[in-house]
């Protein structure tokens, strides 16, 4: 069809490049931003040509799924219903766009916030709470407490509002709570070495969660008489329930961690 406008909505657009930089790697043509400035919304960046391809690497790389071809027309379409704004860096392509979203960035643990809510967004619970427990063991627990820095920097709140990252953490990690299967996740042959871990707080449980899956037998010792650290005594009870603290803590203690409570030393 040759060299043709992309055919989008550049009201709703955010400038996330995902279309520019697959279009770019695929044709190995130079990319340069025209600046738009629409009614009083912040300049953005309008793609300058569109191929239409038939196997379009741009539909490729959006993992939204917001830029699809039409079938009777081979169009190359946008659509700013499944557009999240992602605002992915300039000069990366859509794999590596996943991991420089505003959101995640945004995110002291760095989940990859992009990927669990997209995949919850589809029905695929089990495999968002397999991406969120790569870097946050307790998703039940920083759904409840966890001011949620993610929501401030998310993207689609120039559309409507942003998306509501710290309730679908909480759904999930809840979900997972109440099945009779809960995810424990990959863990390599257990090794000889044996690790203890002082302190059976946030930090000391993760590391127990990150040792447990490398094979390590790991003993937490706590001179508290009940596991948890500040989760126990400086969170409330009617924020973070203590039935949910004890669930999140039993999940590692099924790894194969042994928590060991000062009057049992």
């Amino acid at each position: 069809m040759g060299k043709v406008s992309l055919m989008f909505n550049e009201i709703e657009c955010m400038g996330c490049h995902a279309c520019e930089v697959a279009c770019k790697q695929e044709h190995g043509l130079g990319i340069g931003p025209r600046v738009v400035k629409v009614l009083e919304r912040a300049p953005f960046f309008k793609p300058l040509f569109c191929h239409h391809c038939d196997d379009a690497p741009c539909a490729k790389a959006c993992p939204e799924a917001a830029i699809r071809i039409d079938p009777l027309t081979g169009v190359v379409l946008h659509d700013n219903e499944k557009c999240t704004g992602c605002n992915a860096v300039p000069g990366k392509s859509g794999m590596e766009k996943q991991d420089t979203a505003s959101c995640k960035v945004a995110c002291p643990a760095h989940i990859n916030v992009q990927a669990y809510v997209s995949l919850a967004l589809k029905g695929r619970y089990e495999d968002a709470l397999h991406v969120i427990k790569e870097a946050n063991p307790f998703p039940s627990i920083c759904g409840r407490v966890c001011p949620h820095p993610c929501e401030s920097n998310c993207q689609r709140e120039t559309i409507d509002k942003p998306v509501a990252i710290h309730a679908i953490e909480r759904f999930l990690g809840d979900l997972d709570l109440r099945s009779g299967n809960r995810y424990i996740p990959p863990m390599k042959p257990k090794k000889a070495d044996r690790v203890a871990v002082i302190g059976s707080g946030p930090g000391g449980l993760a590391c127990a969660y990150y040792l447990a899956r490398e094979g390590y037998r790991v003993t937490i010792f706590e001179k508290a008489s009940e596991p948890g650290g500040m989760l126990t005594m400086g969170i409330p009870a009617y924020r973070l329930p203590r039935d949910i603290l004890r669930a999140e803590i039993d999940s590692i203690s099924a790894m194969g961690a042994t928590i060991r409570l000062f009057l049992s030393w």
